[in-house]
C-alpha cells in the first residue's frame, strides 16, 4: 500500500474527504523547489506522479537523500514538527502533486 493511501486509511471519510475538498492538484517542472531547506512549510503534498529528489543543498553540495515517487507524502513532518524544513523537495522530472 502506497503512503498517502496508508494515512487516509487512518482518517474517518469526513477527513479524507476534506483533504480532497481543499487540495489541489499542482503541476510542477523538473527543477521545481516544492520544499526548500530552513524554510517554515505550511503544506503537505500528495505525489500523484513523477519524482521528487530529497536534497540537502546547504552543505554546498547536491546531497541527494531519497527519491519520491507516486503514492509518497512530502511535507507531513511539519504537521507533527513546527521546525522549519530539514531538507529540500525538488522535482526531478515534470510531476504532478495533490
Amino acid at each position: 500500500m502506497n503512503k498517502w493511501a496508508e494515512l487516509l486509511g487512518a482518517l474517518t471519510n469526513e477527513q479524507s474527504n476534506r483533504i480532497f475538498e481543499v487540495g489541489r492538484e499542482q503541476r510542477v517542472k523538473a527543477g521545481d523547489v516544492l520544499v526548500r531547506e530552513s524554510a517554515p512549510l505550511d503544506t503537505m503534498y500528495f505525489v500523484l506522479e513523477g519524482l521528487l529528489h530529497i536534497k540537502i543543498l546547504a552543505t554546498g553540495r547536491d546531497l541527494k537523500l531519497a527519491i519520491l515517487g507516486a503514492g509518497e507524502i512530502v511535507g507531513e513532518m511539519s504537521f507533527i514538527d513546527p521546525h522549519p524544513a530539514s531538507a529540500s523537495v525538488v522535482a526531478a522530472e515534470d510531476s504532478l502533486v495533490l
